[in-house]
């Protein structure tokens, strides 16, 4: 049987090689670093990161000391945290929503959704962003032909009023 090249690089990289005890515990050791880190971190989306990286390294020496029972904890912990996370961020972009007054007030709002794609009604509070940015912008025009406006005629006041006093001084 003829394999080319690729056939056996791909080959190679299908066949891992049996971890030894050492690198297992290596892996084991920076698994254990991974959690102990996680009391120092805040942010979701690095929280979640972390907690599948933990849960990688742990599929790689399953059965390893007690890594199996480490990896299921895990994953339910994930789940759990993900459901909570997620949860929180969208109460903080409803309560961001309801104190939006101004355009780059929208801008929270939006990166808190971002943050949560496909959670419940996000796309929906995209959507009402959107409206609302769209409203504030025409406001904004109306506001900016008014003070326009405005300015014509206090210029115009003025210059009247230069001149006529300019009549009368004369």
């Amino acid at each position: 049987m003829d394999q080319g090249l690729g056939d056996v690089l791909e080959n190679k990289k299908k066949e891992k090689k049996p971890l030894r005890d050492a690198q297992k515990e290596r892996i084991y050791q920076k698994v254990t670093q991974l959690i102990q880190s996680l009391n120092c971190v805040e942010q979701y989306e690095l929280y979640v990161f972390i907690y599948k990286d933990i849960i990688r390294r742990l599929n790689r020496i399953d059965g390893y000391k007690d890594a199996t029972a480490l990896r299921e904890e895990y994953e339910q912990r994930l789940k759990e945290y993900e459901a909570e996370a997620k949860e929180n961020i969208y109460q903080n972009a409803l309560a961001l929503k309801e104190n939006v007054k101004y355009a780059p007030d929208l801008q929270w709002v939006r990166k808190e959704i971002e943050r949560i794609p496909d959670y419940k009604d996000v796309e929906e509070i995209a959507k009402w962003c959107d409206s609302k940015q769209n409203d504030m912008e025409k406001k904004e025009r109306k506001l900016a032909v008014i003070r326009f406006i405005v300015l014509i005629f206090v210029i115009a006041f003025v210059a009247y009023g230069g001149t006529y006093l300019y009549s009368l001084i004369k």
